[in-house]
C-alpha cells in the first residue's frame, strides 16, 4: 500500500504522485493542510514537517528527493515488486525529459502510433517554478505547475510508456540504433531519441551559496515561498522570472529587495510597470550579491553598488535566484554538438549532429526560452522523427 502526505497544490507533491502514476500504481493520499492529518504525519514521520511524505507498506520512504533517489537506484521498483520490461523492448523513439517540449513531443509521437518511451528524473521542468502564466493561449492567468499539470495528464491517455526516476547517463550510436546508457549500468536500444533535457536554474557563484541553497536560498518561489510569508526576502534577478517571483513574493506579503545587475530592469513592460507600483518591492539597480551571510539560516546579503564599489549589508530571511538557466547537457559533451552556452546545436528540422538523434526546446539554441514556443519544438521533433521512421 502507498500512502502520500501532500500538500495537493505543491509542486513536490505533485512530482511524487507523478512517480507513482508513471508505474500506473495507485495511491492513498492525505491533505496535511488539515491539522489532525498533519498531527499524524507528524508522528508517523517521527517530526518531519514539509510535504510530500511517502510510505510503501507501513515503511517510511521519505520526502520527494528521497522518493527519487530511490526511484533512480532501482530500490523503488524492488519495494513495489515491479519487473521493468523496457530494456527487452523494441522502442521507436525515446524522449528524454518531461518538460512541455518532452511532453509534447511524447504526444505527437504517440498520436502518430510509434512506439514510444518517456525517460525522466522528474515531470515539469522549469514551468514548476513559472509562477503566474498569462501569455498561453487558452489560459488568461495559471500557474506553471498548474498548467504542466494538464499537459501531463492528458498525455497519461495516450499509449506511451513514461518511466519518471529514470536518469539517462551517457547516449552512443551502432550502426543502426542509438543506445542510451542508464542509471545503474542500464542500457536501452531505441530507434531515435528526442533530448528534451532542458535547463537548470544557473548558479550565483558567492560565498554562501553552498551553505544556504535549499535552506534559504532557493529558485522556485511557488515551491517555497509561504514559508517567508510576512518576511524580507531578496530576489536576484531582474528579468522577466525575476519579476514575476519578486511580484508573488509581494502578493505574500514579503518585503523583497529586487536586485539586478543592468540598469533598468528587462522583460515585458506590463511586468516593469507592476512591479513599480508594488510598495513591498524595493529595486536595487546595477548592483550584484558579494556574499550570503548567516549561522544556522540566511540572515543578510552584502550588496555591492557596481558602480561605485560601495558595500551594504541587507538584512533578508531568504535569497531566490533568476538569474538565468543552464542547458541540462552534461551526459551529451563529446557525443552530439554543443555551442559556447552548452546548448544542442539544431538545423530547422530539430536534427542534431549525431543520426537518430534530435532536440527539443530549452536544451537547444532556439533563441526563445518559452512555454509555448517549447511544446510548439517538441510536436515539430515528433512529426520529423515519425517520417524519417
Amino acid at each position: 500500500m502507498i500512502e502520500i502526505y501532500t500538500r495537493p497544490s505543491k509542486p513536490y507533491s505533485k512530482l511524487a504522485k507523478a512517480i507513482f502514476e508513471s508505474r500506473g500504481l495507485s495511491f492513498e493520499e492525505y491533505d496535511i493542510d488539515d491539522r489532525r492529518i498533519y498531527q499524524e504525519m507528524l508522528e508517523r514521520t517521527r517530526g518531519a514537517k514539509t510535504a510530500p511524505q511517502i510510505f510503501i507498506d507501513d515503511k517510511h520512504v521519505g520526502d520527494y528527493d528521497d522518493l527519487v533517489a530511490e526511484t533512480i537506484s532501482g530500490r523503488l521498483d524492488e519495494r513495489l515488486g515491479i519487473e521493468q520490461e523496457i530494456y527487452s523492448e523494441n522502442w521507436d523513439l525515446a524522449v528524454i525529459g518531461a518538460g512541455p517540449a518532452g511532453v509534447n513531443a511524447g504526444l505527437y509521437a504517440a498520436r502518430r502510433g510509434l512506439k514510444t518511451l518517456l525517460l525522466a528524473t522528474n515531470m515539469g521542468g522549469q514551468m514548476l517554478g513559472a509562477g503566474n502564466v498569462e501569455n498561453y493561449p487558452g489560459e488568461h492567468s495559471i500557474q506553471g505547475d498548474e498548467l504542466m499539470e494538464t499537459f501531463w495528464h492528458q498525455l497519461l491517455n495516450y499509449d506511451i510508456e513514461i518511466k519518471l526516476g529514470e536518469k539517462v547517463k551517457g547516449l552512443t550510436r551502432d550502426d543502426k540504433h542509438v543506445i542510451l546508457g542508464l542509471a545503474g549500468g542500464k542500457k536501452l536500444t531505441v530507434k531515435a531519441v528526442i533530448v528534451a533535457t532542458g535547463s537548470k536554474y544557473r548558479k550565483l557563484n558567492v560565498q554562501g551559496e553552498q551553505r544556504f541553497t535549499g535552506n534559504g536560498i532557493h529558485h522556485c518561489v511557488i515551491c517555497e515561498g509561504d514559508k517567508y510569508a510576512g518576511q524580507p526576502v531578496a530576489v536576484v534577478g531582474g528579468g522577466n522570472s525575476g519579476m514575476e517571483a519578486a511580484l508573488d513574493l509581494a502578493e505574500l506579503g514579503c518585503q523583497v529587495k529586487l536586485i539586478d545587475i543592468h540598469d533598468k530592469l528587462g522583460g515585458e513592460d506590463i511586468l516593469v510597470e507592476k512591479v513599480h507600483e508594488k510598495p513591498e518591492i524595493t529595486v536595487y539597480s546595477e548592483a550584484s550579491i558579494g556574499r550570503i551571510l548567516g549561522e544556522e539560516i540566511v540572515e543578510a546579503v552584502e550588496l555591492k553598488d557596481l558602480n561605485t564599489g560601495h558595500q551594504e549589508t541587507i538584512d533578508v530571511n531568504a535569497v531566490f535566484t533568476k538569474i538565468g538557466l543552464v542547458p541540462n547537457t552534461d551526459f551529451l559533451e563529446g557525443v552530439l554538438e554543443l555551442n559556447d552556452r552548452g546548448e544542442i546545436i539544431i538545423d530547422d528540422e530539430n536534427r542534431t549532429s549525431l543520426e537518430g538523434v534530435w532536440a527539443a526546446g530549452d536544451v537547444t539554441n532556439i533563441r526563445d526560452k518559452q512555454i509555448i514556443v517549447a511544446a510548439a519544438e517538441g510536436a515539430k521533433a515528433a512529426l520529423r522523427v515519425n517520417e524519417v521512421l
